[in-house]
């Protein structure tokens, strides 16, 4: 059973070039079972919204790969939040919604599962994502979908956090501290290896949890899901 990943730079997967900066979707498998029944399939790229991705053709590349019993990861928000960039923006209960049914279709078409992701919560918390994540969340229910509102759930940890510690989750940091950056960071949206490691646990919780999932189009195949992942909880991670 493959797991698409579609999303943008908080879940895309990293190289040395870029360490620390570590996605969601790199530390996401290490909280599934590694017996061979799972493998992740990672198409999240950095800078993408729905619109550019599809225009790209990377959805087009996920349709001709997906097949019946795999999922497809739906994570977007950052990006198409920038109305400035043609190329890019999508109005949240416009082309965005349009743009969500686009993958759920996908999915749908092979006989795959769709599921929706709020995107994570920027550091400085003033910086809200706007109704982006209120619209995956009532388009993906009113679509018969459960929804995994990371939005929510990174906002109150790193409320909890404060703003010092929180810095150890984002790229934020002083100069020197690593080589790929020596004069620093000031980037409250991507993050650190702790930083994803915490928020793909906080993730993983709520995929468990799917396993109570009720009045969706795949209950059952969402139970399925939720019995793949390794018990953990956010407050201790395991990763």
């Amino acid at each position: 059973m493959n797991i698409f990943i579609a999303g943008d730079s908080t879940f895309q997967d990293n190289d040395d070039s870029t360490y620390p900066q570590t996605g969601i979707g790199q530390r996401l498998p290490s909280f599934f079972v590694s017996d061979g029944r799972v493998r992740f399939i990672n198409r999240a790229r950095n800078g993408r919204s729905t619109k550019s991705f599809i225009a790209e053709g990377r959805l087009e590349s996920i349709r001709k790969e997906i097949c019946a019993g795999d999922y497809l990861f739906v994570i977007f928000g950052h990006n198409d939040e920038k109305l400035y960039d043609p190329s890019r923006g999508t109005e949240p209960y416009g082309e965005f919604i349009e743009n969500l049914q686009l993958f759920a279709d996908v999915a749908e078409s092979h006989g795959a599962v769709p599921l929706f992701f709020t995107p994570i919560t920027r550091r400085n918390l003033s910086q809200t994502h706007g109704l982006y994540p209120a619209a995956i969340t009532d388009f993906a229910k009113a679509s018969g979908y459960p929804v995994i509102d990371l939005y929510t759930a990174t906002a109150e940890y790193v409320r909890q956090l404060g703003d010092t510690e929180s810095k150890k989750l984002y790229m934020n940091f002083p100069p020197g501290e690593y080589a790929n950056y020596p004069e620093g960071r000031q980037d409250d949206t991507h993050l650190r290896p702790e930083g994803a490691g915490i928020f793909a646990a906080i993730a993983a919780e709520q995929i468990a949890a799917l396993s109570a999932c009720r009045y969706t189009k795949h209950d059952q195949s969402y139970a399925e899901l939720a019995g793949l992942v390794i018990k953990t909880t956010a407050g201790n991670p395991v990763f």
